[in-house]
Parts: C-alpha cells; sequence; structure tokens
C-alpha cells in the first residue's frame, strides 16, 4: 500500500515538472513570435520601397527596384493582390542585387510586387503592377533637328528602367548602338543629335534582350558654321572623326559619346584595313601611348570593346601598319 502511494506522487511530480516545461516552452515560442512581429515593425520603419514599372506586357522581363534590410533569405515576389505572404507567382532573392528580375505572367492581370522577411514572412512593402498587352509602343520627336544640338523625344511606353533610345543612321542593323540615355521609367528625354548631317533613326532598345520595341526617323542638317558636312556612312555610331595620317590614308571612326563604366559597345571604322591595322582604346585625352586594349582592323568593320572600370576620358585610335602610327582618334567617356 505504502510503495504505490509512493509511485503515485513520483508519476504526479513528473508530470507537474513536464507541464511546467511545456509551458516554458510555449511562453518561450510565444515572446519568439511577439519579438519576431517587433523586429518586424522596425524594419517597416526602415526605408522598404519596391519600384515595378507601372505596367508591363504578358511574358516580359520584369526589373523591380528596391531598397530594404537585405537580410539572409529576403526575397521579392510577384502575387496576386489579396494573397497571403506565402503565395507567390515567382521571387527573386534580394542577395541577387537590384534590381530583382522576374518574367511577368503570360496572363493578363492585376498584380502585386512584395518585399517579403524570410525571418517573419512579413510583407514590408508591396506595390502593384499591371500586366497588359496593350497598345503598341511608339515615340514622336522632330522630323529634322541640327548636328550635335540636344533634341527632345517622347515615348508612349518606357518600359523597364534600364530600356534607353539610342540614334543611328538609318540603314544600320538593329544591333548598332549609338548615342543613348537610359529611360529610367521616363516619358521624355534628350539625345544628343549626332555631329554628321544625314537621315538617323531614334530607337526605344529593350536592355532585358536588346530587341527593337519602337522606332522613329529624323534628319540632321549641318551646322550654319560647317555648311560642307558631310553624310553619316551607315555604320558605327553618333560621333566620329576623321583624319589623313602622314602617309595619305584616311580613316574615320564612330562610337557612343559616352557608355557606363564596365559597359560594352562597339566602334564602327573606314580605313585602309591593312593587316597591321589596330583599332585601341587608350587612357586619357593627351595622346596616345601604350594601348590598354586593341583588336585587328582587317577582322571585322566594327570592333568591340569593353569600357574601362574608372570613370573619365579615354580615346579611341586607328593605328596603321606595323609603325604604329595614329592616323585617327576620337574621345569617348567613360560614366
Amino acid at each position: 500500500m505504502w510503495h504505490g502511494r509512493v509511485m503515485g506522487a513520483d508519476m504526479c511530480r513528473r508530470a507537474l515538472i513536464f507541464a511546467l516545461r511545456c509551458r516554458a516552452v510555449a511562453c518561450l515560442a510565444t515572446l519568439a513570435l511577439a519579438w519576431g512581429a517587433m523586429a518586424a515593425q522596425e524594419v517597416r520603419a526602415q526605408d522598404v520601397q519596391v519600384s515595378p514599372p507601372g505596367r508591363v506586357a504578358p511574358g516580359a522581363a520584369l526589373e523591380v527596384g528596391w531598397s530594404g534590410p537585405d537580410a539572409a533569405g529576403d526575397f521579392i515576389a510577384l502575387a496576386r493582390p489579396g494573397a497571403p505572404p506565402h503565395e507567390y507567382l515567382g521571387y527573386a532573392r534580394t542577395a541577387r542585387g537590384a534590381p530583382a528580375r522576374q518574367t511577368a505572367p503570360d496572363t493578363e492581370g492585376d498584380f502585386e510586387v512584395r518585399y517579403i522577411s524570410a525571418a517573419s514572412l512579413a510583407v514590408l512593402a508591396a506595390a502593384p503592377v499591371e500586366v497588359r498587352a496593350g497598345r503598341a509602343a511608339g515615340l514622336r520627336a522632330p522630323e529634322t533637328v541640327v548636328a550635335e544640338a540636344p533634341f527632345g523625344v517622347t515615348v508612349e511606353l518606357p518600359g523597364q528602367p534600364a530600356d534607353f533610345l539610342t540614334v543611328v543612321p538609318a540603314d544600320a542593323p538593329d544591333d548598332t548602338i549609338g548615342a543613348y540615355v537610359r529611360l529610367r521609367g521616363q516619358t521624355r528625354v534628350e539625345l544628343p543629335a549626332p555631329a554628321q548631317a544625314g537621315l538617323y533613326e531614334i530607337r526605344q532598345v529593350s536592355a532585358a534582350d536588346l530587341a527593337v520595341v519602337a522606332r522613329g526617323t529624323v534628319r540632321v542638317e549641318p551646322r550654319a558654321a560647317e555648311p560642307g558636312a558631310g553624310q553619316a556612312d551607315g555604320r558605327g555610331a553618333a560621333a566620329g572623326a576623321r583624319e589623313e595620317g602622314a602617309s595619305g590614308a584616311v580613316a574615320t571612326l564612330m562610337a557612343l559619346v559616352a557608355v557606363d563604366v564596365g559597359g560594352r559597345f562597339r566602334v564602327a571604322w573606314t580605313g585602309p584595313g591593312g593587316p597591321d591595322d589596330r583599332i585601341a582604346l587608350f587612357a586619357g585625352r593627351t595622346g596616345p601611348g601604350e594601348p590598354l586594349a586593341s583588336l585587328p582592323a582587317a577582322r571585322s568593320p566594327t570592333a568591340p570593346f569593353t569600357a574601362p572600370g574608372e570613370p573619365g576620358t579615354y580615346l579611341i585610335g586607328y593605328v596603321e601598319g606595323a609603325g604604329r602610327q595614329v592616323i585617327a582618334t576620337r574621345e569617348i567617356e567613360v560614366w
């Protein structure tokens, strides 16, 4: 009898300890949830934003600008309005940088882009995005402009922030890029007119796949002080230089006026095209020295380069023959 009472008391004591432990765990869990909620509120107080384009076409590339804590596992999600945080159509980790890149749904409709905390699954910021086929993109520009003068262009659909407008000779291939300005969501921007007179095309280019989404023509008239300005040669980009070397050879260089740091660009040229001729990139504007990079001119009428990693003014040069005489140069700004 006594032994049974001892066993019963021991079981009661163990049951009580177990209950107290369970209660402690529950309290800790509650505290953890409260702490997560407080942390989420603190994060919300920070500048957490998402900036999608107002409208994109079905299946198009979707770039979303964002700012936020970038904590481990945080992500930018695409969801239907009203859907809970754990239900989304696609996502991109913030660790991959800004902008976050996704693909718009194939179906039209209203959607929402969200910044979601991985720690609490809280939606820290949200903004709407419309997926519509909509009207075709288009642009408006003056019929004629003066060489080297800035002129305004209005676009109907600005597209993604990194999309840009460029001016190229009218008969240039679609993959030609001249002087350009990124749209950054704007519907009106200014472009510099080419230095040479002729018929040019303004093109709106998608940064996602470099496809031309809209185009229009503009005729560039020579400046009054330069009535004999030549015509565009149909190759290359927005600004050029034509010079004659001591040997009598003439070369012309056409390239961007400016390019982003580390950006890729092409140089179009005309010249003797000898087997030892090269198109070179030099540091500074004081005169050619040892080239930073060079490519054989005879290989192609356009030479691809990657801009240096430091901003500044650089020189592109046409280097003739084994004597390495530079017979043409032009400046390019790296931003």
